[in-house]
């Protein structure tokens, strides 16, 4: 969805917040955050197209295919640098 431009609504519990800021995505603690988030972002379709639009600048900017590309290669090469992304990597 955020790779497209739409808007993203995500449990803050995912750790997501750490690579995306509020004005890149929506985040929620509970169901009643989450309603609530929606029915903010239904009546304000300015502010969702441009949390989707900024969402979806941030992702490609993190996870382009040139940057996932470039991780693999780094890993299946023994090359990889967690400190060259801003994600967390999952290697031990």
């Amino acid at each position: 969805m955020i790779g497209n431009g739409e808007v993203a609504l995500v449990d803050r519990a995912t750790g997501y917040d750490r690579l995306f800021g509020p004005e890149q995505m929506v985040f929620f603690d509970d169901m009643p955050g989450l309603i609530a988030a929606i029915r903010a972002l239904l009546a304000e379709p300015e502010r969702r197209q441009a949390i989707g639009s900024a969402g979806r600048q941030r992702y490609a900017a993190l996870f382009n295919e040139s940057v996932v590309a470039g991780y693999v290669i780094e890993v299946a090469t023994g090359a990889h640098d967690p400190a060259r992304y801003e994600w967390p990597t999952l290697l031990p």
